[in-house]
């Protein structure tokens, strides 16, 4: 978080800068989480981190001077997949996340019914959940409503 390869010079301004978002990012994980008064664990601190900090932890620059290791997590992880494969997803998540932070339609085109955006993120979220844990997915079913719901509106869609 602080290796001297996250210091460069800015073109513009001349002016030395640090990369130092991921350690905010973690000091101000640790802070929250003492402020609650529980105990400051690494599980925790992961568990704190935004889809924000996650993108950047698989930027190139972070991710060469953690030697691969972040993807070790993806015990499933297709061949021929890696940092940026996984890093495309996660700023997908992100801004799928994004459009429905600002009330943006997802399922809307031309005032019209169209499912294929979700649906095509449904299958991306859930391959890379299972990338990390293959019963991840089965485990979810009781709570999962996702498919159903878009089944039942396709549904009203076609009467």
């Amino acid at each position: 978080m602080i290796a001297p390869s996250l210091t460069y010079t800015n073109k513009r301004t001349k002016k030395k800068v640090t990369n130092d978002y991921i350690l905010k990012e973690v000091l101000k994980a640790e802070k929250k989480i003492a402020d609650r008064g529980v105990r400051v664990t690494p599980g925790r601190v992961i568990a704190e981190q935004t889809l924000g900090f996650w993108n950047s932890f698989y930027e190139t620059h972070h991710y060469a001077l953690l030697a691969g290791v972040p993807c070790r997590i993806f015990k499933k992880l297709p061949s021929g997949f890696g940092r940026k494969e996984i890093n495309d997803i996660i700023v997908q998540v992100r801004e799928l996340r994004n459009r429905i932070n600002h009330n943006e339609s997802i399922c809307f085109v031309n005032r019209k019914y169209d499912f294929s955006y979700v649906k095509g993120m449904y299958a991306i979220i859930s391959d890379f959940l299972t990338w990390i844990d293959p019963e991840i997915m089965p485990s979810l079913r009781e709570v999962d409503k996702v498919c159903k719901i878009i089944e039942k509106e396709e549904n009203k869609q076609k009467q």
